[in-house]
């Protein structure tokens, strides 16, 4: 009611980070485990709903990550290309690993452009584009090259 949204760009999902000697695929097994979030994210909901964790809520992903990195937690829960980013960090290197991309129907988050109610003209345009950018197969190219821990090495994710 208060602004429209393009169509979806890219889906995010969610990321099982561990240690990197963890056999944890996933948030299942986390039953009595401590296991970190951002507090208030679609991770702690995601976390809550799917595992018996100890669920530690942290201000920041990255307070949550060094607490994994250090053997304080048996994971961390965060978006796929937050997680991807985290385990391409070099001072984390070889410490912790992206275990799981979970494919939790509904826990997806659709990314998109928000316009003004009245900004029917540049909403048209954006959406024209992103399907021509979609047509010519531009967005596999570009997940492979930004996102490719995330998409999986065919770019085949949104």
């Amino acid at each position: 009611r208060e602004m429209n949204f393009s169509i979806p760009y890219y889906i995010v999902r969610q990321s099982l980070l561990t240690p990197a000697d963890s056999t944890l695929t996933s948030p299942r097994q986390l039953k009595g485990l401590r296991a970190g979030v951002q507090g208030g994210t679609t991770a702690e909901d995601l976390l809550t709903l799917t595992s018996e964790a100890e669920i530690t809520p942290f201000e920041t992903i990255e307070e949550a990550v060094k607490a994994l990195a250090a053997g304080d937690l048996a994971a961390v829960v965060c978006e796929d290309v937050v997680a991807q980013a985290m385990a391409a960090d070099p001072a984390l290197a070889g410490r912790i690993k992206i275990a799981a991309v979970m494919e939790t129907p509904g826990a997806e988050e659709l990314y998109g452009a928000a316009f003004r109610l009245d900004d029917l003209e540049r909403l048209i345009l954006i959406n024209d584009g992103i399907k021509a950018v979609r047509a010519k197969g531009l967005d596999k190219d570009i997940r492979r090259r930004w996102f490719k821990a995330a998409a999986g090495e065919d770019g085949q994710r949104p």
